[in-house]
């Protein structure tokens, strides 16, 4: 049965449709723009919730850009309050390596004779026992880095002599410049540790340490030449070149130790000429057959390692400019006593030097081996360690000729004179 809302409804329909067409029409009308009224609500309502959609995602991007440069500028705030930590550590730890033993002297303290350009503290007391400069060699002093890189150096080179295989007498020269090589490195270091003993001592320490350069600068000529010198520059110089390096070798030595006991602090600028000048020459001589083989673009098929050969001439120079300029420590007088200093620099760059030097040496022998077997004399005993003997003979001779003109300038203890003198007045 009908209840009596349907028969309301299906009465009001029929009436509709009883209607004229017109009325219907207006009917439909209202009833399509009721929906799209719906439509475009539900259109604005969808809208207006992907707006605020919108928004809180746009909101929330920008706090987390916010957040993110916040955290940016933290962690570099963060990193520069590390990076001063670091710097000042850094700085802590230097100052800490700078540090000295404590019986060492400041400059202040220590004889004139002694002390080096820009250098203030470190000076081992004088007039001790041998035994305490000996062991000073494992305490912290402005000798202690000089010391050790040249008695290391000479570790290497023996090394070097007593694992080789130089059986081949072609490979002699090379032993023979391991051999000046370990001499020159051993007196530089003993005479770096010892010299502080007395004045006379400092004197004869030193007086050997040239003579010790000196002898290098034989061996390594040697080597040099006869391994990587062209086949008509060694076959013009072959007669001569024993005698020509050894002169220069033999100058090298006497210049040094006229400059050593003829001026006294302050140096003269002539002291340093005296002592690089004929050392220069010397190593000028020494690297001379490379830049004719460099010019004349490798003659005879004879090949050179100037990788190896660059490297060694770089050092020497880097080496020599630490040196003659006192640099770094010009600039920062009183900081680099222990570590840093360029006599430090020096040593570590003569080192190397010898290094590079038997390095390049060593390739261009392997190389050129029949080369050289074919257009080289045979080195015997005479011309390799007979002419060592001469040398060393004649070191000696210098050195005590020398020791002899200035010991009377000298107390028993070894110390000045004229200094004790002073000391008493």
């Amino acid at each position: 049965m009908e209840t009596v809302a349907q028969k309301t409804i299906i009465n009001e329909i029929a009436e509709r449709f009883a209607e004229p067409a017109k009325t219907r029409f207006k009917f439909y009308h209202l009833a399509f723009l009721i929906y799209m009224d719906h439509i475009l609500e539900l259109v604005i309502s969808k809208y207006m919730l992907f707006r605020v959609k919108f928004e809180e995602k746009k909101n929330s991007l920008t706090q987390m850009k916010k957040s993110q440069i916040n955290l940016d500028l933290l962690s570099k705030e963060k990193l520069q309050e590390s990076l001063v930590l670091v710097k000042a550590r850094a700085r802590h730890s230097f100052v800490n390596l700078q540090s000295m033993h404590e019986h060492c002297k400041s400059h202040y303290e220590t004889p004139e004779l002694f002390c080096e350009p820009y250098i203030h503290n470190g000076f081992r007391p004088i007039n001790q026992p041998y035994s305490y400069y000996a062991k000073s060699l494992f305490t912290k002093h402005n000798e202690t880095i000089n010391a050790w890189s040249h008695y290391l150096g000479a570790v290497y080179t023996l090394y070097l002599a007593f694992t080789m295989d130089f059986s081949d007498p072609y490979s002699w020269p090379m032993l023979t410049c391991l051999i000046t090589s370990t001499i020159m490195f051993i007196s530089s270091a003993t005479a770096h540790l010892m010299h502080q003993k007395s004045h006379l001592c400092h004197m004869t320490c030193f007086l050997c340490d040239f003579g010790g350069i000196s002898f290098n600068g034989f061996g390594a000529a040697f080597m040099q030449t006869f391994m990587s010198g062209p086949i008509w520059y060694y076959k013009a110089l072959e007669p001569y070149l024993l005698p020509i390096i050894g002169l220069q070798s033999a100058l090298c030595c006497l210049l040094n130790s006229l400059a050593q006991t003829k001026y006294k602090r302050p140096y003269p600028p002539i002291k340093r000429f005296l002592q690089f000048a004929p050392c220069g020459a010397l190593w000028i001589f020494t690297i001379l057959p490379l830049f004719i083989n460099y010019l004349m673009n490798e003659p005879d098929g004879f090949q050179i390692s100037y990788g190896y050969h660059f490297c060694h001439i770089f050092t020497f120079l880097a080496g020599a400019a630490f040196f003659a300029l006192d640099f770094p420590q010009r600039y920062f007088p009183g900081r680099l006593d222990f570590f840093g200093q360029g006599h430090n620099i020096f040593h570590v760059c003569v080192f190397f030097v010898v290094y590079f030097q038997f390095k390049a040496c060593y390739t261009d022998f392997v190389t050129n081996r029949d080369l050289i077997a074919q257009t080289r004399q045979e080195p015997n005993v005479y011309i390799c360690f007979l002419s060592l003997s001469v040398l060393i003979s004649y070191y000696f001779y210098m050195i005590r000729s020398f020791y002899k003109m200035i010991k009377h300038n000298f107390d028993q203890e070894g110390n000045l004179k004229i200094t004790k003198e002073i000391k008493s007045k």
